[in-house]
């Protein structure tokens, strides 16, 4: 299995990315085996350090009746994605100037 990925450059195909999810065995069984372990691995750090946190806006949740409860590790998911668009776009979203912010 492989996947040829180009980029067109005024409508021509200047550049030619060739990659492949088998890398050197028959199939793509061993890249899901290992990308599996590591996500497990990222959820089990992410649902560590997110727990409490997940935990008490759960209780804020249901106090509130703001929506139906949804899994701790999905309210420990948005706090991965937060913070890492939070590291990604601090620096740019402090320098917005007060008619930018308005609008967003």
């Amino acid at each position: 299995m492989g996947i040829i990925l180009g980029r067109l450059i005024g409508g021509i195909m200047r550049e030619v990315i060739t990659y492949s999810l088998c890398n050197h065995y028959n199939n793509s069984d061993k890249y899901y085996e290992e990308i599996s372990i590591f996500t497990d691995e990222v959820i089990g750090e992410v649902y560590n350090f997110t727990n409490e946190y997940s935990k008490d806006f759960q209780d804020f949740i249901i106090k509130n009746c703001i929506e139906d409860v949804r899994s701790n590790i999905e309210y420990s998911l948005e706090l991965l994605i937060l913070g890492v668009l939070w590291r990604t776009y601090i620096n740019k979203a402090i320098t917005l100037k007060k008619y930018q912010r308005i609008y967003l």
